[in-house]
């Protein structure tokens, strides 16, 4: 026979806000545990929920909920989050690098007139979707970094340019759904990115006799509060990594002394650089939808604005590979390309789900030769 106390036990369940139950997304979940009797550490509760503490780790806080039962009995129920753990390869900090780096190894022979452009885009730092977490991104990236290096030797440019193109961060104010959809916290994103920057342009300073560094402010990585822009364009996280890269490197002259960063003027959200006497424009891509983008930089050139000299323009933001003519030169009077450079996030399900398709990710590379302009047939995706 149930005695009244079990009864009584039975009735007095925890509000809604607490009733037991996991909830999971195979990177992170939310556990709500049932009533115990007495306090339980950290470890049991996790290992009780089927979360290995060797491969899961706590994502903030554990608050819990005291009630007294009709017996007299208190029980505690835990709420807390977790997180898998990240394989964090020893990630050097971009000074500590920077200090460590030696001279750079540059080719007896090189065509200087040759200049190698890898286009870094939207990378989405933090990112869960579905080609996965942090670890699947680190693989992507650094097999496609392995690649490059296979492919500066092979082509022997005097130059390199490495163009941040946006979004090197996912963020976590863009929309509300990032609070689920990331495994790193804000400032590790800043962390694992700034780490991916420097060994980009550390392979391509041992290996090149001048290395010019841009990127522009993109709709992922600027600061906001909620959705809201909270100062000018240029209050942005990616350049913000850039900064502290040109600090850093600036500490090391003969490893790095051939190095130089820049970034759009003032309020501007775009640059055009010279190399090799050519004009390479970059913006990250957000400003204009794909089918209007030639109308845009049509207007840029009729206000004079920062992409007016450009020949050669590269983008990212909407996740896919596309060379495209948008017409004429005003310095050179050579064809006009823009080149959208494709993604190394984790995947855009949502998209996928909207139109039914994804692109692959990959790095965008190509060449730039004087007095030439794009080396079309030098254009890579790896």
């Amino acid at each position: 026979m149930t005695s009244l106390d079990d009864f009584a036990s039975r009735l007095s369940v925890p509000e809604k806000a607490w009733q037991p139950r996991v909830e999971s997304n195979g990177h992170q979940a939310l556990v709500i545990s049932q009533p115990y009797s007495g306090e339980q550490t950290h470890d049991a509760l996790m290992l009780e929920h089927g979360f290995d503490p060797a491969a899961w780790e706590l994502d903030g806080p554990v608050t819990f909920s005291k009630r007294e039962l009709v017996s007299g009995d208190e029980v505690v129920s835990y709420r807390f989050k977790v997180r898998k753990r990240v394989d964090k390869v020893e990630l050097a900090h971009a000074f500590a690098a920077a200090r460590k780096a030696r001279a750079p190894r540059i080719p007896v022979t090189v065509n200087e007139d040759r200049a190698l452009v890898v286009v870094l885009a939207d990378v989405q730092v933090g990112k869960v979707a579905s080609r996965g977490g942090t670890p699947e991104m680190l693989e992507r990236v650094y097999t496609k970094l392995d690649l490059l290096r296979a492919e500066i030797k092979r082509r022997k440019c005097g130059t390199a340019v490495f163009l941040e193109a946006g979004d090197v961060i996912e963020n976590v104010q863009n929309v509300k759904s990032q609070i689920a959809t990331n495994d790193l916290a804000l400032t590790d994103q800043l962390d694992i990115a700034s780490t991916i920057e420097t060994d980009f342009i550390t392979a391509l300073a041992q290996t090149h006799k001048e290395v010019l560094v841009a990127g522009v402010p993109s709709n992922h990585s600027v600061l906001r509060a909620g959705k809201d822009i909270t100062n000018t364009v240029s209050d942005d996280y990616g350049l913000f990594l850039l900064r502290q890269l040109k600090k850093a490197f600036a500490l090391n002259e003969k490893a790095y002394g051939h190095v130089s960063f820049f970034e759009p003027a003032p309020y501007r959200e775009s640059l055009t650089l010279d190399v090799l006497g050519i004009g390479l424009g970059l913006v990250h891509g957000h400003q204009a939808r794909p089918n209007m983008f030639e109308n845009w930089l049509a207007g840029q050139v009729n206000g004079n604005g920062p992409l007016a000299k450009a020949e050669v323009i590269c983008g990212g933001h909407y996740h896919h590979f596309r060379a495209q003519p948008v017409g004429r030169s005003i310095v050179t009077d050579r064809e006009k390309w823009f080149l959208q450079a494709p993604t190394l996030d984790s995947g855009s399900d949502w998209w996928q789900s909207i139109k039914g398709s994804d692109s692959d990710a990959g790095l965008l590379i190509f060449e730039v030769v004087r007095d030439k302009g794009l080396d079309l047939q030098s254009l890579t995706v790896l």
